[in-house]
């Protein structure tokens, strides 16, 4: 029988249920869809554990990439590069959130209550540190830089990035 008949069946039985059996058997499509989607997320993350030795080697040449000065230590550079080398598209905020939920990094209030992202206690344990940095229009502010230690720390956690920015 062809999927569309079995639909249009499917569809006829369900009309002819009270609300209370509708309810039941939305709570129970819910559940199925819960566990199969847990269900594809595991298999996600068993496929890329069975490349973690090529991953490991992708994070040896990246972080030797920062290392020897090739880039920019900006969390921009950092986010060009795992796209690059890991083909994973993201974005600077996707890694300063994820590691704000973490508690490496912090929000304060900055000029026109605007939130800026700051440093604190834990940041450095994971090698991030600051320097001035000054736009073309003259404003100065406080860049987040990763030495080859946060690299390596961004780059290990990289599964977690993905997962926590659905």
């Amino acid at each position: 029988m062809a999927y569309s008949q079995k639909l249009t069946m499917l569809l006829h039985d369900i009309e002819d249920l009270d609300i209370a059996e509708l309810s039941t058997l939305s709570e129970k499509i819910s559940e199925l869809t819960k566990r199969k989607e847990e269900k594809a997320r595991l298999q996600l993350l068993q496929r890329n554990a069975d490349k973690d030795e090529q991953w490991l080697q992708k994070i040896e040449q990246t972080v030797a990439s920062f290392q020897q000065g090739n880039y920019d230590p900006t969390v921009s550079s950092l986010v060009r590069l795992i796209k690059g080398k890991f083909g994973i598209v993201l974005q600077p905020t996707h890694i300063n959130t994820w590691l704000k939920s973490q508690h490496f990094l912090s929000e304060t209030d900055g000029k026109q209550g605007k939130k800026r992202t700051v440093l604190n206690e834990k940041s450095g344990e994971v090698g991030m540190y600051t320097t001035q940095k000054v736009l073309q229009t003259g404003f100065v502010y406080d860049a987040i830089l990763f030495s080859p230690k946060g690299v390596r720390f961004v780059l290990e956690h990289i599964k977690d990035i993905v997962l926590f920015v659905g």
